[in-house]
């Protein structure tokens, strides 16, 4: 989860490289120039700025309760494993310019959907997950059969033995696949690949 932030083995959490409040609160300010909602998971909830339709669709997907923050600063109070900015799709392309040409060392920044940049430590990474998850329950990475759609996707589908992509997916996560499935998400995409060739 999280990226590779959180990981859930046998109903127990693993959490690695929260942001730091001053790293979160520089993020903030460098996104203030887009026209962007900023938000977090926080205490089972979803902390955002303004509520707005592309809030109540990540309350719905997320199944978490909108909570509406006085003061940006309530966003960067406390560590977390990363910041989302919801925006449109046009907003999206400027913030992915912008970040190829201002890199940081405390975080990074990604494309997870069309409407939303995310970012998180630098070290985190579903690549990352994969190699922890391997050390926790004994496996080679080899033995691992990865399934995603879009850039942050990317590392753990490289780093798995086996990358599968969303039809739907992402031209850059299409492209390091080992094979993409016959159907989208919305189509049962995942489920479907899992019953084929898996079970």
């Amino acid at each position: 989860g999280l990226n590779g932030a959180e990981l859930w083995v046998n109903d127990h959490l693993y959490e690695y490289y929260k942001l730091k409040q001053d790293t979160m609160k520089e993020i903030c300010e460098i996104m203030k120039q887009f026209e962007c909602n900023p938000f977090l998971y926080w205490h089972q909830k979803l902390l955002c700025m303004k509520n707005d339709e592309m809030m109540e669709k990540s309350s719905r997907t997320s199944h978490r309760e909108i909570v509406v923050a006085k003061d940006i600063s309530e966003l960067y109070a406390e560590k977390n494993a990363k910041i989302m900015f919801r925006m449109s799709e046009e907003e999206v392309s400027r913030v992915e310019a912008f970040l190829e040409t201002h890199e940081s060392k405390d975080y990074i920044g990604l494309k997870t959907q069309s409407t939303l940049i995310e970012f998180m430590d630098p070290h985190i990474s579903k690549g990352f997950a994969v190699n922890e998850l391997c050390k926790i329950i004994n496996l080679k990475a080899e033995q691992i059969v990865a399934l995603g759609d879009t850039t942050n996707d990317n590392s753990m589908l490289e780093q798995a033995g086996w990358g599968v992509c969303l039809l739907n997916g992402s031209n850059d996560t299409k492209a390091i696949a080992d094979e993409i499935t016959k159907h989208t998400c919305s189509e049962d995409g995942f489920a479907n690949y899992v019953e084929e060739y898996i079970l």
